[in-house]
């Protein structure tokens, strides 16, 4: 079993909450398969479309992929936080 994290930019203020996501990557995969399994695809979104700062981002529909992706299960992908100006 592996995680997911992922990072995601700040933003001005538009009205809506989508989130940019910025980077991706995976806790648990062992050395030898680093190159061969990434976290691809999905979305983010921030808690509201409100201003504050630390504002929590939610992925969905992250997914595992490369040709060591099946030797691995995502349990999750962990919330990140960013910044509405």
């Amino acid at each position: 079993d592996i995680s997911g994290t992922f990072t995601a930019s700040n933003k001005t203020y538009d009205g809506n909450n989508t989130a940019t996501v910025t980077g991706r990557g995976l806790v648990g995969v062992l050395a030898a398969d680093a190159a061969n399994v990434s976290l691809t695809g999905g979305t983010a979104t921030f808690s509201d479309a409100f201003v504050a700062n630390e504002k929590i981002v939610a992925s969905s529909g992250m997914v595992l992929s490369g040709s060591a992706a099946a030797n691995y299960n995502l349990t999750g992908v962990a919330t990140t936080t960013a910044d509405i100006t």
